[in-house]
């Protein structure tokens, strides 16, 4: 792997905290992707393309700054050992302020538990890690959110997005396949690295 420059630049602000994610795949993705739209559609917060890309926060990091190298080499390390993870939703659901968020809530399994705690493990030496709770971590798909929108809803707008989107039914299935290094940018989207979940894998190609 190239080695990563640690200067900030638009990939790398210096004061944005990083993201690790982990990247669905199969129908979850297929029907959050027809969701997300419809729902951007009859509540425009987002007022152009690209919308936010759809993914599983692990972690959050505070800047890493000349850390960052020892990060990456980290979760590379951690997504060699790990396989991919088969998931279920739960059903839609939404979070309050300050993201006033519609999500699709994914069931907590061991093995998903068990690579959101082999993460924060791993990196706890770097003091980078933000409070962690990752015995209450409630895993999520974001659809869409306050914090990210162009022209943020309310709350009375927020809270019957909220009420429309929750009557729906989704049992869908899919699989967690990659972990992303990323800042919260996503136009463009402020990706670091990507690898594959699986031993002696490659570098995953970026999308």
């Amino acid at each position: 792997m190239k080695e990563q420059s640690v200067n900030p630049t638009p990939m790398q602000p210096a004061e944005s905290p990083l993201y690790i994610v982990a990247l669905p795949e199969g129908p979850v993705q297929e029907q959050a992707l027809i969701w997300q739209r419809q729902l951007i559609e009859r509540f425009p917060i987002y007022t152009r393309e690209p919308f936010p890309p759809l993914h599983v926060t692990l972690a959050t990091l505070m800047p890493p700054g000349e850390k960052l190298p020892e990060v990456i080499q980290c979760v590379r390390d951690i997504c060699q050992e790990e396989k991919p993870i088969a998931f279920r939703t739960t059903g839609i659901g939404c979070f309050g302020q300050p993201s006033l968020a519609v999500t699709l809530y994914i069931e907590r399994s061991k093995a998903l538990f068990h690579l959101t705690e082999t993460i924060h493990r791993s990196l706890a030496f770097t003091g980078l890690l933000r409070a962690s709770a990752v015995p209450h971590w409630a895993y999520h798909i974001t659809l869409s959110s306050a914090i990210t929108a162009d022209d943020p809803w309310d709350e009375p707008t927020f809270a019957r997005a909220c009420y429309l989107e929750t009557v729906q039914s989704v049992p869908l299935e899919g699989k967690l396949t990659s972990i992303a290094l990323w800042y919260p940018e996503f136009r463009p989207l402020a990706e670091i690295d990507r690898f594959l979940l699986g031993k002696n894998t490659e570098r995953s190609e970026k999308g």
